[in-house]
């Protein structure tokens, strides 16, 4: 009876044409996709997405990518029009390429390169589009999507900056950690005339200084307006006192950050307060001597003559610090005017000490007749010390003994005499000024020579014509 029925239902179902068939695709259906982008032609090629308004003309290529691998050569056509950008108005295009071809079996085809040339305004205007749109007579792929190329705004930058809130303000980029309380202003600066009002919201946290521990502020936001056709806002004066701590630890710093709800402008990078480190490694010098005396200079005359270089830290050093340093001829010729018996040396201030000492030199002047002033030699050093600021430069002065002139007189004789007296009772008595080089002058010399009241009075002890 069942097999009966199921006969009798196979035969229904064959008749009703029912029974379940598996389903075939849709001819011509769109299962492939080609997106548009950008790249600036070279060799290797970069993407990019926009070009800058500021950068001249600049080389573009349109990329045509393909979501696989093409069966046969598909040609793309192109076309440009203005987005939010305006052609002549805010950009010009030499040659814009019509076409694409993603070659048979490739997944990628480029345009013939273009130049375009953004026109350099100072309107705070924002990005602005040309609008690049393609079609292609391939069958098999879905519509291609239009992509825009930006025209990057170089005028819609702020950036952050300090000064000291003076009315001659200064610039500056920290305070220093020995310096107490200091008076600081954020500068916030628009690089072109902002074209309505802006308000650029402050806030400033701890950087690689830590609050409380390394500085305390006044507050820690603040909002600053750069008024509508100006480029620049201030804020008010907040006051940052750094704590001075006898640590070698380098500049730290305090970082500013800022935000506005203008639509046009880019995002606001973050700026760095330094706290200056008051840690600082110094150079001079002394005789080398068991009770030593500090010297600025060898005298031109003098011969060879012992000279030691001094590094001084500015606290006490938490472990060794060794202070490379080197001598070079400054306003001084090596050879010429000097000799010296080495031309590098390190010195060591140890670990808790804040002075060490090179071992000692020998700089030897070379005693000339010329008048040519005090020459030098320069002394600079360096550390791999962390924590401490670059180590400033010193002089060691070779004086020169041939640039004094001395005052004498004699009487004025054809065969003068010397004088250093005049007779009280003499009467009037003949005195000349002699002025005397210890070289030969290297060109004429004029001595502006006074006379002034001594323990002698003018008028009641004598008399000068």
């Amino acid at each position: 009876m069942s097999r009966r029925w199921l006969g009798l239902g196979l035969a229904v179902a064959l008749v009703l044409g029912v029974l379940p068939v598996a389903p075939v695709g849709v001819a011509g259906q769109s299962t492939e996709t080609i997106t548009l982008s950008f790249d600036n032609g070279q060799s290797p090629p970069s993407a990019i997405t926009g070009v800058s308004e500021g950068g001249g003309a600049q080389t573009v290529r349109v990329v045509a990518t393909a979501s696989s691998a093409t069966s046969a050569n598909v040609d793309i056509s192109l076309t440009y029009a203005a987005g939010t950008a305006m052609n002549t108005t805010d950009y010009s295009i030499l040659f814009s390429p019509s076409t694409v071809q993603i070659a048979s079996g490739q997944t990628v085809g480029y345009s013939a390169n273009m130049t375009i040339t953004p026109f350099s305004d100072a309107l705070v205007e924002g990005d602005e589009t040309i609008v690049v749109s393609a079609t292609t007579a391939a069958t098999g792929y879905s519509a291609i999507a239009d992509v825009n190329l930006n025209i990057e705004d170089d005028d819609n930058v702020i950036t952050l900056s300090f000064d000291d809130g003076q009315s001659t303000p200064s610039a500056l980029t920290g305070v220093a950690e020995g310096g107490g309380a200091q008076s600081v202003r954020v500068v916030a600066t628009s690089a072109g005339a902002a074209p309505s009002a802006v308000t650029v919201s402050v806030s400033a946290a701890a950087g690689t200084a830590t609050a409380t521990a390394d500085y305390a502020i006044s507050a820690s936001s603040w909002t600053v307006t750069i008024a509508s056709g100006d480029t620049v806002g201030y804020s008010s004066a907040l006051t940052v006192t750094p704590v001075a701590d006898a640590l070698v630890e380098g500049d730290e710093t305090i970082v500013f950050s800022a935000t506005t709800t203008s639509a046009v402008y880019q995002a606001i990078a973050d700026v760095s307060l330094n706290i200056v480190d008051d840690n600082l490694i110094t150079l001079s010098f002394d005789d080398g001597q068991s009770t030593p005396s500090a010297v600025t200079g060898v005298s031109e005359e003098g011969g060879a003559q012992s000279v030691r270089v001094v590094a001084t830290a500015s606290a006490a050093t938490s472990a060794a610090v060794t202070v490379s340093v080197t001598a070079a001829a400054g306003t001084a010729t090596a050879t010429t005017d000097y000799g010296i018996s080495a031309s590098s040396w390190t010195v060591t201030i140890a670990s808790g000490d804040t002075v060490g000492y090179s071992s000692a030199l020998t700089v030897t002047p070379v005693d000339d007749a010329l008048v040519e002033g005090d020459e030098t030699i320069v002394f600079s050093a360096t550390t791999t010390a962390t924590g401490y600021a670059a180590i400033a430069d010193v002089n060691l002065n070779i004086v020169d003994d041939d640039n004094v002139i001395t005052l004498s007189f004699d009487d004025g004789q054809s065969t003068p005499s010397p004088v250093t007296v005049v007779a009280e009772g003499g009467g009037g008595q003949s005195v000349r000024v002699v002025a005397t080089a210890p070289a030969a002058t290297s060109a004429a010399v004029t001595v502006s020579v006074s006379i002034a009241a001594g323990t002698a009075t003018d008028v009641t002890d004598f008399a000068v014509s």
